[in-house]
This record gives structure tokens, sequence and C-alpha cells, in this order.
């Protein structure tokens, strides 16, 4: 009898183990996903900048000032709540420096 409880007592926590060790994995295979979309994500916006940029050089002769003329001019569309850009415009015949970074995370 105390044999068999000690079997089930064994057998009950190996599943414990697996249960953990499989939870764990699949929190690391989430966030690894969730990083990988978010720069895909960063990286289409930043796509997008740079050609409304180009095509606002191309039609006006001059880069725009900032993000909003973007915005408001050449239909750049992005989420303003998980985004900040960082627009560095030093003079309006060179192209600004631009960085997308997501709110709340690394500043430039």
């Amino acid at each position: 009898m105390k044999g068999e409880k000690n079997g089930w007592i064994r057998a009950c926590a190996l599943m414990l183990v697996l249960l953990i060790v499989f939870c764990a994995g699949m929190h690391l295979y989430t966030n690894a996903v969730h990083e990988k979309t978010l720069n895909a994500q960063k990286e289409i916006l930043l796509s997008a900048i740079v050609s409304a940029m180009r095509t606002c050089y191309a039609i006006e002769g001059v880069y725009p000032r900032d993000v909003d003329y973007l915005v408001e001019h050449y239909g750049l569309r992005y989420n303003q709540n998980r985004f900040h850009i960082y627009f560095d415009s030093f003079a309006e015949n060179i192209m600004p420096d631009v960085r997308v970074i997501e709110r709340g995370g690394e500043q430039p």
C-alpha cells in the first residue's frame, strides 16, 4: 500500500514539474513572438516615415520639419499610444534623423 502511495506522489510530482516546464516554455515563446512582432511593426513604421519624407522632399523641395506635418499632409498614420517617433530635423535640405520607439521602452 505504501509503495502505491509513493508511486502516485512521484507521478504527481513529475506531472507538476512537466507542467511548470511547459508553462515556462510557452511564456518564453510568447515573449519572443511579441518582441519579433513589435520589431516588425517598428520597421514598417520607420519605412513609411522615410517614404513620406522622400515624397515630401520630391514634391516640396524640402524635408518636413516634424512628424505632425507628415500626418497632416501626407497621410501618415500610426498608433500614437504605442509608438513615439523621435524626429531630429537639422535643415530642410538634409533628411531628418528618425527613430521609432515603443512607448515605455528605451529612449534615444
